[in-house]
């Protein structure tokens, strides 16, 4: 027998991972200033602004299906629920309760019970409950005496209130499908990371917790916020790090730029072939990635025309200064117009909101402006260029 069929730690542990699934499963829909506890008054407890509350009992099995009346969990399950209400930690009237598991079974009882709503049916749930622990077995007997000594109409209204889930939507795949449509993510490459980090984020709360002696409670609104700024970083390295590389720039698309405009003001001040080329790797990145984020949504036409005029008024008074500075100087116009270059393409832009880092959306924009002649480096560029 290998060690794996012979030990229970990997059950455990999908057990406990199951609870955390669908904690951030409440988490991605619930309303804002709610709250969601792991092993708390239940397995997963959300508790809404209003004061109601959702109690879940959720039963992860590897093997056999969990809630069959025959099974401990099925009548545990049920006597937690009603010993907490007759006894007064739960109020009925403002909860509500879930039996999810990752098993199906769709004749079984605990799906009835879950899908039971009218008088008749969950009548009819009473009277099977109480015809299945008729004889009960040693390990289930004690759970089995105490459910069935509580009256049909403290059953009745605690079935009223049970709801049921269960099988592939309520755990893994399917279940990341949807915190992606909650989270309202985009279905790219980035959501499966943003998924897994707020799976990293709500164990690390919840350990911490538990660590220090306290409930495991995660806010809803420290959640949103989380997602939020996991967006934010990946948005941010969509503008810098995801610029397309170099490497990808073709010869013949270089050699197709040598006639434009902005390599033209660049060779009017004597710049190298090399940094002619690194220029029109500038251009041809930048308006490529721009171009991306503008049909993607991440920024908006109007925010890349803002940064074309931030960019243009700032060439201006380095221009102006420079020219102002040359007078005392005395450089060659050539000479100048590099200076002026250099100063100006030492910058990184801000996009709407998102700070870019590594200069390439910043020159190969002033690359785009120098083509049309809206700024320029040799201080007679109209008059060189018209």
């Amino acid at each position: 027998m290998s060690k794996l069929t012979d030990h229970a730690a990997p059950g455990q542990a999908l057990g406990y991972y199951f609870q955390l699934e669908r904690a951030l499963s409440w988490l991605s829909k619930a309303d804002a200033g709610a709250t969601v506890g792991i092993e708390t008054e239940d397995d997963v407890v959300l508790t809404l602004i209003s004061g109601e509350k959702i109690y879940e009992q959720d039963k992860s099995s590897t093997s056999s299906y969990p809630f069959h009346p025959s099974r401990k969990d099925f009548w545990k399950t049920l006597n937690i629920w009603l010993t907490a209400i007759k006894e007064g930690a739960i109020d009925i009237y403002q909860s509500s309760f879930y039996m999810v598991t990752n098993k199906v079974d769709d004749k079984a009882l605990a799906k009835e019970i879950g899908d039971a709503q009218q008088e008749n049916e969950i009548i009819e749930c009473i009277n099977k409950i109480r015809e299945a622990g008729k004889s009960p077995s040693e390990t289930t007997k004690t759970m089995v005496n105490s459910v069935l000594s509580f009256t049909d109409k403290e059953l009745a209204a605690l079935i009223s209130k049970i709801n049921y889930a269960d099988g592939s939507k309520v755990f893994g795949t399917t279940l990341r499908e949807q915190l992606i449509s909650d989270l309202h993510l985009d279905n790219d490459e980035f959501a499966e990371g943003i998924i897994n980090e707020l799976y990293g984020w709500v164990y690390s709360q919840v350990v911490d917790a538990w660590r220090e002696r306290k409930l495991g409670l995660v806010e809803r609104d420290a959640f949103i916020r989380q997602k939020n700024n996991a967006i934010k970083t990946r948005t941010e390295q969509l503008f810098n790090d995801s610029v397309i590389d170099v490497s990808k720039v073709g010869i013949g698309d270089t050699e197709a730029e040598r006639g434009s405009g902005y390599v033209r003001q660049l060779q009017i001040i004597n710049c190298t072939d090399d940094e002619i080329i690194d220029a029109i790797h500038d251009y041809i990145r930048s308006s490529i990635r721009k171009t991306y984020l503008s049909q993607k949504g991440y920024c908006t036409p109007n925010q890349l025309k803002e940064m074309e005029k931030q960019l243009a008024k700032r060439w201006k008074h380095i221009s102006k200064r420079l020219v102002i500075e040359n007078k005392k100087n005395n450089h060659c116009h050539e000479d100048l117009g590099q200076l002026i270059l250099l100063e100006t393409l030492n910058e990184n832009v801000k996009i709407g909101s998102v700070q870019t880092t590594d200069y390439v959306l910043s020159n190969g924009t002033y690359h785009y402006l120098a083509n049309s002649l809206v700024v320029g480096w040799h201080p007679d560029y109209t008059k060189l260029l018209s």
